[in-house]
């Protein structure tokens, strides 16, 4: 068996299997919830959503304290409103003619990182909403998190106004990084499918090699060139945007979060600046 597998390229051909997204009441999430139908269908991978309704007045004790009846009928309320969402999700992916299902979740704030991350954690890849921006929910930030630190699962945040994933071209953001290693092979299934794929390397007098990655890349059969770049004058993030554009890429791969979840969340870093400023759908990977 194994044999025959090998002989007939399967073993360098590697593919989304299982698929995953989330409806946390964001108005935009119909688009989302397209692409990732669309990345199942082309990958014959399953597709799970889970639908996420949050109420920060729900502690876990609603129902032995004094308020313990409005505490429950807040409960239900949100069971309802998951229920009505999942229901739709349901109707698109029956009408998609693809393989599905939705999970329903209703849980306090403090716990849809964890809710997430146990049912990211199964899945080749997760698509989810970006995190920062006027028009995001309180529990993008979240969703996110319970992805890229919780689940070690590759994200690709797709903005509000991508109806569909152009990724014919591919900007991979390279620093050598165990996070863009991680990123470059979670992003497999898309590179194999793109027509270019560039490993873009900014201030090339590091030891930054690209040439590994290339090789690599090349197994997989994927149309890669390299790119060293000086150094910005301005920031990385700033940098990678306008080399994307640039090309016309229609899909960014990088590492995500090198330092600490509080030291980025303090002072920032390449990442949360991507993040804030995100145009293009971005693939994740911690």
């Amino acid at each position: 068996m194994l044999e025959t597998e090998l002989n007939s390229g399967l073993s360098t051909k590697p593919h989304f299997r299982s698929v995953v997204t989330f409806l946390d009441g964001d108005a935009r999430f119909a688009e989302r919830l397209g692409t990732a139908i669309e990345i199942a269908r082309a990958e014959d991978a399953h597709l799970t959503v889970l639908t996420i309704r949050y109420d920060q007045s729900i502690p876990p004790y609603a129902y032995v304290d004094a308020v313990g009846a409005s505490m429950k009928e807040a409960l239900e309320s949100a069971r309802e409103e998951a229920e009505a969402r999942a229901v739709r999700a349901e109707d698109t992916i029956s009408g998609a003619g693809i393989r599905g299902e939705v999970i329903r979740c209703v849980t306090p704030h403090r716990d849809i990182e964890r809710e997430v991350a146990n049912v990211a954690r199964f899945a080749d890849l997760a698509i989810v909403a970006p995190p920062y921006g006027d028009d995001a929910l309180g529990t993008a930030p979240a969703i996110l998190d319970g992805v890229l630190y919780d689940s070690d699962t590759s994200a690709l945040v797709v903005p509000d106004d991508v109806k569909s994933l152009e990724a014919g071209t591919v900007l991979v953001a390279w620093d050598g990084s165990r996070q863009a290693l991680k990123a470059v092979k979670g992003a497999l299934p898309l590179l194999r499918r793109a027509d270019k794929v560039e490993i873009c390397i900014f201030d090339a007098k590091r030891d930054v090699p690209g040439e590994a990655i290339a090789a690599m890349l090349t197994r997989y059969d994927v149309k890669v060139e390299t790119a060293a770049l000086p150094k910005p004058s301005g920031s990385i993030s700033a940098a990678i945007a306008q080399r994307a554009q640039k090309i016309g890429a229609g899909l960014v791969v990088m590492g995500a979060y090198g330092h600490s979840r509080f030291r980025e969340s303090v002072i920032g870093g390449v990442t949360r600046e991507t993040l804030h400023n995100v145009k293009m759908p971005l693939l994740l990977s911690h």
